[in-house]
């Protein structure tokens, strides 16, 4: 009997020794289980970030990456746009009817080429980088003329007194004209090198546009006489004109 009491004593002992450690400094009582919980939800990080960077790098991360599939996808739906957009503008007259005024206002040269197209582009572009590299006579020339001016302007200016030159305050507006001068002969230049292709182009586009003319005219026609459209060679011949 004494042992069964001592065992039975062990038990309520470790009962109240819990209780104890439960207790606050204030002497109220506290779930432990309670404050594990609390202590824990305290211990998770936010999720919530106002940084830009964090928030992109994010974002980014939860995108999946384009397959080979998926590149060819996106591929062919910019050339279907690109043939939606030519088929577009080849349905209307008054594109054609202002690159063939263009075409004829640069033959007569109350146009430049820099107003009509962008010919920095034009020429540093893909095709222009794939195409080889050379120059033309007038740009040849217009380069040893240029260095031959640069040259003399300045002799002249070594010969001139030192005290004319004081700070060289005076020489800022002439580098600013000649700055100009050089971007102005560099225009030129490309100019006189892109003229040729672009002239081909226009000329390739009026004379396609007579022909592609003439079948829209007989689609109309054809349209307005009920009889339909055009035949299925003229169709195909309207296509082929078009993807010209």
């Amino acid at each position: 009997n004494v042992v069964e009491d001592e065992d039975a004593e062990d038990p309520a002992a470790e009962e109240s020794d819990n209780d104890e450690e439960a207790e606050s400094e204030g002497g109220e009582l506290a779930p432990a289980g309670n404050t594990a919980v609390a202590t824990a939800k305290k211990k998770e990080p936010t999720d919530r970030t106002d940084d830009p960077v964090r928030m992109y790098l994010r974002e980014m991360g939860s995108v999946e990456l384009l397959s080979r599939e998926g590149e060819i996808a996106i591929a062919k739906r910019i050339e279907a746009g690109r043939e939606t957009m030519i088929a577009g503008l080849c349905e209307s007259p008054l594109t054609f009817q202002a690159l063939i005024i263009w075409r004829d206002e640069l033959n007569e040269g109350t146009t430049l080429l820099r107003e009509i197209i962008d010919l920095e582009t034009t020429y540093s572009g893909p095709e222009a980088k794939a195409a080889p590299q050379f120059q033309s006579p007038e740009k040849i020339e217009a380069d040893r003329k240029a260095a031959e001016e640069k040259e003399k302007t300045r002799r002249v200016r070594s010969s001139e007194d030192d005290i004319t030159n004081v700070g060289g305050d005076m020489q800022m507006p002439e580098e600013e004209e000649e700055d100009e001068d050089e971007s102005n002969l560099s225009l030129a230049a490309m100019e006189a090198e892109l003229r040729p292709q672009v002239m081909e182009t226009l000329d390739l586009i009026a004379d396609t546009y007579k022909k592609l003319r003439k079948l829209q005219d007989q689609q109309v026609e054809a349209r307005l006489a009920c009889a339909g459209t055009l035949s299925s060679g003229q169709e195909r011949r309207y296509k082929e004109l078009k993807d010209q």
